[in-house]
């Protein structure tokens, strides 16, 4: 319940418990569960994520990136809606 709760919506992790398992369950039962069982794997983060002093001799990082739209508005007078100017730059997120 908990996997079918972090990987979608509530709602819709209480359908999909119904379609396998044969069974009704609430909403508010699978967002307190995954809630509590997330709580719980964050404490053991906590505790793995203190590196040693003098470093470690190896570090496994991964990065995933996307594109974001941005928007430029250029200068000048009258309907600023015209000077509008779309382009994308990749942001990017790296967690070691």
């Amino acid at each position: 319940m908990t996997d079918f709760g972090a990987d979608s919506s509530f709602a819709k992790a209480a359908g999909k418990v119904r379609e396998h398992y044969g069974f009704e369950v609430s909403v508010s039962a699978v967002r307190e569960a995954t809630e509590k069982h997330g709580s719980s794997m964050q404490w053991e983060m906590e505790e793995e994520v203190r590196m040693p002093a003098q470093g470690v001799g190896r570090l496994l990082t991964e990065i995933d990136g996307a594109f974001v739209p941005i928007v430029e508005v250029g200068e000048g007078e009258g309907d600023k809606r015209k000077t509008r100017s779309y382009k994308y730059l990749e942001a990017r997120l790296c967690i070691a």
